[in-house]
């Protein structure tokens, strides 16, 4: 496997798809670059950095960066269909800073334990992170720092889904109403962001309506 800064460099050559900031739109080389910077500037392996930085402060020891070969407990299998049946997914090699974690349901509680409090983030990172991105055109759209943001019946939404050969994630908070809904597959076909709006509205029809959207969380009633 090639190292991230090669991969990087591969697109140097290549045009832009749109002028700077016009619009926006997902791209993995950027996370690549992003990861590379992490490297440079903190001296030590980004996955290294997101271990100490992120991993251990809040307790996740369930999490890694995604590896194919080394034995992981309990590591679920991914599955693909093909023709009538289910057979297992490739592997995905491109695996890397733009999709690249291990965890479980248990633990990306932890994680969104920790994006109600500074253990990790402080609450002006917090507040930029879920802020949607201004284009040059003086327009907005309704992506954050790696948060999709819109809403839900009305309910305040930052979320974000995740796909690879043979899995399909979506984790879903709802920080105005304490609520975070996280829904992990391991099956191509699988639809989690249906799974995830069909729970959320279980509890959000029951709870009562939200007096603001768009706002920063408040904190939660524990």
């Amino acid at each position: 496997m090639q190292p991230d800064s090669v991969v990087i460099r591969s697109a140097f050559a290549k045009p832009l798809e749109f002028p700077t900031g016009s619009k926006c739109q997902f791209c993995n080389v950027c996370y690549f670059t992003l990861a590379e910077i992490i490297a440079r500037v903190s001296g030590k392996p980004w996955d290294d950095f997101v271990a100490e930085r992120v991993f251990r402060p809040t307790g996740m020891a369930a999490s890694r960066t995604t590896t194919t070969t080394q034995l992981v407990p309990h590591r679920a299998r991914g599955y693909t269909w093909r023709d009538t049946a289910y057979v297992n997914a490739p592997e995905y090699l491109a695996l890397r800073p733009s999709g690249a974690f291990l965890s479980t349901v248990l633990d990306l509680a932890k994680w969104d334990a920790a994006l109600y409090d500074d253990r990790v983030l402080t609450k002006a990172s917090r507040a930029a992170m879920w802020t949607p991105v201004r284009l040059t055109g003086g327009g907005t759209y309704g992506y954050g720092f790696a948060w999709e943001l819109d809403s839900l019946d009305g309910h305040w939404q930052v979320h974000h889904g995740g796909s690879l050969p043979g899995f399909r994630a979506e984790l879903a908070r709802f920080p105005n109403d304490s609520l975070t809904v996280i829904v992990l597959t391991n099956a191509d076909g699988a639809r989690p962001d249906e799974i995830a709006r069909g729970v959320a509205r279980i509890y959000l029809s029951t709870a009562a309506r939200p007096a603001t959207n768009g706002t920063p969380p408040r904190t939660p009633q524990r």
